[in-house]
Order: structure tokens, then sequence, then C-alpha cells
């Protein structure tokens, strides 16, 4: 019974480590993602760097502006950068919504629907590997994480 315990404790150790290691590399695939097919992201963003980032990139803060606000507006866009506006718990941001589209009459319709979100999540739960056979990818966690 011990060793079916120490056994589970490895394999979600190893799966949480895992995990950890795919949080990390998000920053950068988050931009590949975000970048149009064929196209740069302008001004450009640095893959190692977050200062740029946030409502400070006009593609990036397209994507976290809260649904029901226009980002196209300047008055919102400057007052989302200076902090004067402050999101809330019930505002949603754009990115979350399927093709980045608040519908105000239905704010539930495509909510937590959206490509870059389900690409996070495959990257952080499936990871990259996710291609491979399920049973190589256990076998390469246990071994990375438990030599």
């Amino acid at each position: 019974m011990k060793s079916m315990w120490l056994l589970s404790w490895q394999l979600t150790k190893g799966a949480s480590g895992a995990r950890g290691d795919d949080t990390k590399s998000l920053k950068g695939s988050v931009l590949d993602w975000i970048t149009p097919k064929g196209q740069n992201l302008v001004p450009p963003l640095a893959h190692n760097m977050k200062i740029d980032r946030g409502f400070h990139h006009k593609r990036t803060g397209a994507l976290l502006c809260p649904a029901g606000l226009d980002w196209s507006n300047p008055e919102t866009k400057t007052k989302l950068q200076s902090g004067e506006i402050i999101m809330t718990e019930d505002q949603w941001p754009l990115f979350l919504y399927a093709d980045y589209h608040y519908d105000p009459e239905d704010p539930w319709n495509g909510l937590f629907q959206s490509a870059l979100l389900v690409c996070a999540y495959k990257h952080v739960f499936t990871s990259a590997r996710d291609s491979e056979d399920p049973l190589q990818v256990r076998l390469h966690i246990i071994l990375t994480h438990f030599p």
C-alpha cells in the first residue's frame, strides 16, 4: 500500500513539474499565437520580456480589454493604460471569447471558447508533446523527473 502511495505521489509531482515547465514557456508561445499568420506584431514584442505587453501594446491591449469596452476608443485605451479604468472581477477580457467577440445582449455567448484559450490549455495540460504516444509522454515525465 505504501509503495502505491509513493508511486501516486511521484506521478503527481512529475505531472505538476511538467506543467510548471510548460507555463514557463507559455510567454513565448502566446506571442506566436496572437501574431497573425504571415505577419509581424507592430511594434514587435520580445519573447523574453513582459514590460512592453499588457495595455501598453495595441495587440495585447485589445485582447486584454474588458469585454464591453471599446479598445479602439483612444480615451478608453489611455484610461486602461494609466490605471484610471481598473478591471473588476465581473469583467472578462476579450481574449476569453470565441473570435474575440463579445455580445452585450448575451454575455455568456462564446465565453471561454477562444482559440487562444484552447491553445494555452493544451500547452499547459497536454504540452507540445501531445501529438506523441501518451505512454511515451508518461515515460518521458517519469524519466525526466525521477532519475
